[in-house]
């Protein structure tokens, strides 16, 4: 590859080019792409004039193929739905709510997490997304989400935040983004660890009850226990309480 500017042609950027798509993935192959056509466009600007033209001026972006989203299938969508099915109390309405929400119109969690009370309209049927931009999109829903939204509603109207303007309420008023995404995958999963389908977990709750706790200090307290292995038990005990820390703090979103 040459060093100078106006020595490098179209050839060898279609070479670099193949190289970075063999060891990058196409998105920041296509992103190095766009670097190097600002890059060659600038050095030969009026401004510059290193170059006479741009080797890149002819050529296209690396192509990106497009990667299929995995999605629920109709039996884990099923058992999701069951999960909040017989859940009458205000996170049971709110939840069954939210998930028919999102399975009846394909919302970014963005947009979910964003509606407000004046966007339902259980006459119409529809409910009103801001998007990007601060554009409005309005979404028709079925019988079953507007049922869903109507038993939310009258539940939410007692609750303490139920002045906000926000639809979705947690334990400390509205819910963002990332409280309403927790909402969802607490139901996906059961309280031993597992996916309502089968699969396991990877990210376990810690022992949360002050029994759980009690156990941990008992261990740390062993006599028969070693000094290491104290040492271990108290680091583990400080993980646990670290990571209960955090899991009310996002409870206190719910």
């Amino acid at each position: 590859m040459p060093l100078e500017v106006a020595s490098i042609t179209a050839e060898h950027i279609e070479t670099f080019m193949a190289d970075q798509l063999e060891r990058l993935r196409p998105a920041s192959a296509r992103a190095g792409y766009a670097i190097l056509r600002q890059f060659f466009a600038c050095a030969a600007s009026p401004g510059e004039r290193e170059i006479e033209t741009s080797p890149m001026a002819h050529m296209k972006p690396p192509k990106i193929p497009d990667n299929l989203v995995p999605v629920l299938s109709e039996e884990e969508l099923r058992a999701l739905l069951r999960t909040v099915d017989h859940d009458t109390d205000y996170f049971g309405r709110r939840d069954a709510a939210l998930i028919r929400l999102f399975i009846d119109t394909g919302a970014r969690l963005s947009e979910v997490s964003g509606l407000l009370m004046a966007g339902v309209s259980l006459e119409a049927q529809t409910v009103t997304f801001l998007g990007k931009g601060g554009s409005e999109r309005i979404n028709p829903i079925g019988t079953k989400t507007v049922r869903a939204l109507d038993r939310y509603l009258r539940i939410r109207a007692g609750h303490r935040d139920s002045f906000h303007e926000q639809l979705w309420l947690g334990r400390s008023g509205p819910m963002s983004p990332y409280g309403v995404a927790e909402a969802v995958k607490r139901r996906a999963y059961d309280p031993a660890g597992y996916h309502r389908s089968g699969r396991r977990s990877s990210n376990r709750h810690p022992p949360r009850s002050p029994r759980g706790r009690r156990v941990i200090w008992a261990v740390v307290l062993d006599p028969q226990l070693g000094t290491g292995a104290r040492v271990l038990a108290l680091l583990m005990t400080a993980v646990v309480w670290w990571r209960t820390s955090r899991l009310e703090a996002t409870e206190a979103q719910r």
